[in-house]
């Protein structure tokens, strides 16, 4: 082989190791950059996800607490005092006035129910990601004038940060076992406490708690 050929295949054996080597070197830096792509796309999903569930979880408070704005303290119904608190509340209305005497509305109910696709068993039967969960139902009247309505959708089966079923505070806000519903009236001032929850891409359950407090009198 002439020396002119020799080192015209050394050039060009130069050629296809540097080739070689660029084409790994590109491939690195695809890999990294599709990487950072993937969890910049994960972070701004969980970010979307937890600011979701907190507008829902602020939004239910809301309206719970419109709801309960006009509730006469003599008429709530049930064991609604600390440390237990209730999952639901039963009360009526003040809606006017007659010859000097309060005129009250009709028997209302606002309570946690579990989802009727979500069995309590400690499994996820709806396959939705959540476990047990269930969801905050309203109605109001009696017999055939009997109205029911789902307000809130997703709520979790306990409090947030609370175990249940083992008679402790978990959480430590005063109550034992409370569900993801808790209403707890003391010395005239009702408080509501209400956890939402979502399932995140990467399978962890995301839970924001809202609560408010007010004054009910007759």
């Amino acid at each position: 082989m002439s020396p002119t050929a020799l080192r015209r295949l050394r050039e060009r054996g130069m050629t296809i190791v540097e080739m070689t080597i660029s084409s790994a070197v590109l491939v690195v830096i695809l890999s990294i950059a599709a990487t950072a792509i993937l969890r910049a796309h994960g972070s701004a999903s969980g970010v979307a996800i937890r600011t979701e569930t907190e507008r829902r979880s602020s939004a239910g408070i809301e309206r719970l607490t419109a709801l309960l704005g006009d509730c006469a303290g003599s008429t709530v119904a049930g064991n609604v005092a600390p440390p237990t608190g209730a999952s639901s509340i039963t009360f009526r209305d003040r809606i006017g006035w007659n010859a000097g005497t309060v005129v009250y509305g009709e028997v209302t109910t606002i309570q946690w129910v579990p989802d009727p696709l979500d069995a309590q068993n400690g499994l996820d039967d709806d396959r939705d990601g959540l476990v047990d969960e269930g969801r905050v139902v309203w109605q109001a009247g009696s017999g055939g004038s009997l109205k029911s309505a789902v307000l809130i959708q997703n709520v979790a089966n306990r409090l947030e940060g609370e175990t249940g079923g083992n008679n402790l505070d978990d959480n430590g806000n005063g109550l034992v076992d409370e569900r993801g519903l808790s209403f707890v009236l003391n010395n005239g001032r009702l408080t509501i406490r209400l956890t939402i929850e979502r399932r995140e891409r990467n399978g962890t359950t995301r839970r924001e708690t809202s609560q408010s407090e007010l004054r009910i009198d007759d």
